[in-house]
């Protein structure tokens, strides 16, 4: 019964995957500015993803509070965790676009830089889908009340798909700033803060 709705919950995913891939290319991938950027970033706070993953903090909360509360507790974690997890892979998705336009510049050392945010911002996408994926099947059981299953440890999810995910994201706001500053652009302040 678990292993058809598994299946059944992979293809679904697999084909909604697919067909948003093609109505992409369909329309084309957009062209993105420098200064396009920011406002279509999504700010998050390196301090509280840096806490929600934490492992020493998930172990004393889990030693301070109630089982009962403690699944409650985690279960609103799980949410805000893929809410993190969403918006990284949405800046990963708009610089990816960046990274794509300035590939077809003349400079060597542009289309370098473009091409190693274009890596870092594939390695965030791909991190965050599959996170995403374990994340939400943990969400599609009700944890207060399935006592026969442990509650996840978000910390867990630190890592999937063999790539550290805090890590990854931290090297594409790098790779990030690198080409930002190098193609004359001086909201460096701002664009770091909109990551």
């Amino acid at each position: 019964m678990i292993i058809s709705i598994l299946s059944f919950g992979l293809v679904a995913v697999v084909t909604v995957t697919f067909l948003v891939v093609m109505l992409r290319i369909g329309r084309g991938f957009p062209k993105r500015s420098a200064g396009e950027l920011i406002p279509f970033l999504q700010s998050i706070s390196a301090e509280e993803l840096a806490q929600l993953f934490d492992p020493r903090e998930e172990a004393r909360l889990r030693s301070e509070i109630l089982e009962k509360d403690f699944r409650i507790l985690q279960r609103k974690r799980l949410r805000l965790a893929d809410e993190y997890l969403q918006r990284m892979a949405h800046n990963a998705a708009v610089l990816g676009e960046w990274a794509n336009t300035e590939l077809n510049r003349q400079h060597p050392l542009t289309r370098e830089l473009a091409s190693e945010l274009h890596r870092q911002a594939l390695n965030v996408r791909v991190y965050a889908f599959f996170t995403r994926f374990k994340l939400n099947l943990w969400l599609s059981f009700r944890l207060e009340t399935a006592r026969l299953l442990p509650a996840p440890h978000v910390a867990d999810f630190r890592e999937c798909a063999g790539i550290q995910g805090l890590h990854a994201y931290d090297t594409l706001k790098t790779a990030a700033g690198s080409l930002f500053v190098h193609s004359g652009n001086t909201e460096f302040e701002q664009l770091m803060r909109s990551l």
